[in-house]
């Protein structure tokens, strides 16, 4: 039983979700300490920008949607994301093993071409 996997947030304002109030990193923060071994996922207002900040907090993978579709060049913007859920001061084989399925991972030009073709569609 149970969920797969928690969507935590609105971490920060979003276009998606004007009325939401945000979550802000500090709920990330304690969500992790309470649940330390759950799957999540951050969301809401996630832009390449802010993705350091959550990496610093413990988050192990995002959901982005408003970011990407909105960016001139979708497929960078992933890579930009995806390289910054890369960046943590934990080893790579650390945060691999406790994501589970949402580890951050390189993605191929293939991917964010995809990325691109869905977005635009």
């Amino acid at each position: 039983g149970g969920a797969d996997y928690c969507g935590v947030g609105a971490m920060f304002t979003t276009s998606l979700k004007p009325d939401r109030e945000p979550s802000g990193v500090a709920y990330l923060r304690e969500f992790i300490a309470a649940h330390p071994r759950t799957p999540h996922l951050a969301i809401g207002g996630i832009t390449p920008e802010r993705v350091p900040a959550l990496v610093d907090a413990g988050c192990r993978g995002v959901a982005v949607s408003a970011a990407i579709c909105g960016a001139a060049d979708p497929g960078e913007t992933a890579a930009r994301i995806v390289a910054s859920l890369g960046s943590s001061t934990a080893s790579a084989s650390t945060r691999a093993s406790d994501a589970g399925p949402f580890a951050a991972r390189d993605e191929s030009a293939e991917t964010r071409a995809a990325s691109d073709r869905e977005c635009r569609a």
